[in-house]
């Protein structure tokens, strides 16, 4: 079983509920040993801020996590931000989050939204046409190569809007393995989506929003890690990752530890 958790919300972000205590009590209850907080990251433009906390509210993210580490020496907490890939920001998130002392120990990649070809933002939750996928997919190549982040939450998640499986489909999954691959960067299976409705897509196909298995299937034929998680917005969401750990079985994925990802514990 898998016994940590790296992509944990919390009160802050607006739409979760908990603070790092309330998780934190119930990892240890679920017999987890090893937590990573990874709320949605601020902006300092403040753009998508009705999901995201206020810049303003950095610090005290952070010292609420900081005092769990000394309130749950039993477990292995790591303090983190789940961020979008905003290359017009320049250095904005390695300056002010992983450099700042205090701040991040890590840094989890999310495509929510993507700039296209037309130089717009677009949103990755409601893609029908499946030629969005490949821009999409080399937004997130871009992240990936950034350097910046950790691993990559639900990759699949432009799957969401129900966009049929096809040529463009399989081409974006291939090109964010190969990018898994190359440069050694894990990606999510995220649990949480084994328990979203079940849609009918627009190729007719029943099946969840993501995972999605046929991404997994063209992610197989690389050597790429995963890390599993449940994205928490509850402190009871935590543990229930049963469904995606025998994806990874199924496909033999490699499941990285918390030592891969962050070195022997203290």
């Amino acid at each position: 079983m898998t016994n940590y958790n790296f992509h944990t919300h919390t009160y802050h972000c607006k739409h979760a509920l908990g603070a790092p205590k309330d998780y934190c009590q119930a990892a240890l209850a679920k017999g987890l040993t090893a937590l990573g907080f990874s709320d949605h990251a601020p902006h300092p433009d403040g753009k998508w801020d009705a999901v995201r906390m206020d810049i303003s509210e950095l610090d005290t993210y952070f010292q609420e996590i900081h005092q769990c580490q000394a309130l749950f020496p039993r477990l292995h907490i790591h303090p983190g931000l789940e961020c979008e890939y905003r290359p017009d920001l320049g250095d904005f998130q390695k300056d002010n989050f992983l450099q700042t002392p205090g701040r991040c120990e890590y840094m989890a990649l999310a495509i929510h939204d993507f700039i296209n070809l037309q130089g717009e933002w677009t949103s990755s939750w409601r893609l029908h046409d499946t030629r969005q996928y490949l821009e999409y997919a080399r937004f997130a190549v871009q992240g990936m190569s950034s350097g910046l982040y950790k691993f990559v939450v639900h990759p699949d998640l432009f799957f969401v809007g129900g966009g049929a499986w096809d040529d463009n489909a399989a081409l974006a999954s291939k090109l964010i393995a190969e990018a898994a691959s190359a440069l050694n960067i894990p990606l999510e299976i995220n649990a949480s989506g084994a328990h979203r409705p079940l849609i009918t897509d627009l190729g007719g196909k029943i099946r969840r929003p993501f995972p999605h298995l046929n991404f997994w299937e063209v992610v197989a034929h690389y050597e790429v890690r995963v890390v599993i998680s449940v994205d928490a917005h509850r402190p009871d969401d935590l543990g229930d990752v049963s469904d995606a750990e025998a994806l990874a079985r199924y496909f033999d994925f490699h499941v990285v530890t918390e030592e891969e990802l962050f070195g022997q514990p203290n």
